[in-house]
């Protein structure tokens, strides 16, 4: 697809989410999509989103669709493989129509901007996000072993070495996000992930804090 074809789709896809927003009850697209931006450079959701998500190519070109893992109110969680190097990752697809409110989209751009710049390998990592006409897809790392909390409901209870790594594993990512700062502000087992490995993953930046110059 050439670079003309590909900003008229990037241009109709903005349209269609934009009507979608304005069905959640807002009025006012300018003033009510406005976002504060510590990082600087765009103030529309619009132009945030456009400057996060992927334009050179379509989720459905690179990945196949696996299994689900899960779902929630306004997302599912699933199994995609790379299609060119059959590297499994997860990609938790948002549907726009079913946002409760304006606030669940901020939060989400938020995640996609502190995951951006965040380059730890105790951070979990956004590789790519792709626009769909309804829908957000967000392509991330596989921690196959899932949530520490779902690892101890399974397990049974950590050992004392097993925690001390996890908690030694979180504070390097917190210091991380600190030197950075962004204050994450919702850890806690369900938010930590762990990888086949057992190495630690903190995720879920929706609710976090970056600190303005």
């Amino acid at each position: 697809m050439d670079r003309t074809k590909k900003d008229i789709k990037a241009k109709d896809i903005f349209k269609k989410i934009g009507n979608i927003v304005q069905e959640l009850g807002h009025r006012e697209m300018d003033s009510l999509l406005s976002l504060k931006c510590p990082l600087g450079g765009y103030n529309l959701v619009f132009e945030e989103l456009e400057y996060l998500v992927n334009k050179d190519t379509d989720f459905d070109s690179q990945f196949t669709l696996g299994k689900k893992l899960g779902e929630g109110g306004f997302a599912e969680v699933r199994l995609a493989i790379h299609k060119e190097t059959n590297v499994e990752y997860v990609v938790k697809i948002i549907n726009f129509e079913l946002l409760a409110s304006q606030e669940q989209l901020h939060l989400l751009i938020r995640e996609l901007r502190v995951c951006k710049i965040t380059n730890h390998k105790n951070v979990l990592k956004i590789y790519d996000s792709y626009l769909q006409v309804k829908s957000l897809y967000m392509v991330m790392e596989f921690c196959e072993k899932g949530s520490v909390f779902n690892f101890y409901r399974d397990n049974g209870p950590l050992t004392e070495v097993q925690l001390t790594f996890m908690a030694f594993e979180v504070l390097q990512a917190l210091v991380h996000l600190n030197e950075l700062g962004i204050m994450h502000r919702d850890i806690k087992a369900s938010n930590i992930l762990l990888t086949a490995q057992g190495e630690v993953k903190v995720s879920d930046f929706g609710t976090c804090c970056i600190a303005t110059p």
